[in-house]
């Protein structure tokens, strides 16, 4: 756990162009990390985490060749979520308005 602790600290969500709000969990089980912000809301963050689940391959952890695991969702109300899996088994969740 202090490794991921060292890791968040490193990073600035916060400058990705169009940011709203972000939020940081475990891959393994969905614990919220680094609590949503911004107009990302909880229930937001916890319909991200169920789709990367439907999703499978992307949270299993077995992606060796790939640093990160990418996954975009766009939205109609103009916003988008942008969903990264680090193999150190972080998900970050990035809301933007586009």
């Amino acid at each position: 756990m202090l490794d991921h602790v060292a890791t968040l600290h490193h990073l600035d969500l916060e400058h990705i162009p169009n940011h709203v709000g972000h939020a940081v969990l475990n891959a393994a089980d969905g614990s919220i990390l680094k609590p949503p912000n911004g107009s990302l809301s909880t229930s937001d963050v916890d319909i991200m985490y169920n789709i990367l689940l439907e999703m499978g391959h992307v949270l299993d952890g077995k992606h060796d060749k790939e640093v990160l695991m990418r996954v975009n969702i766009q939205g109609n109300n103009g916003t988008c979520y942008t969903m990264g899996v680090s193999k150190d088994g972080l998900v970050y969740i990035v809301k933007k308005s586009i």
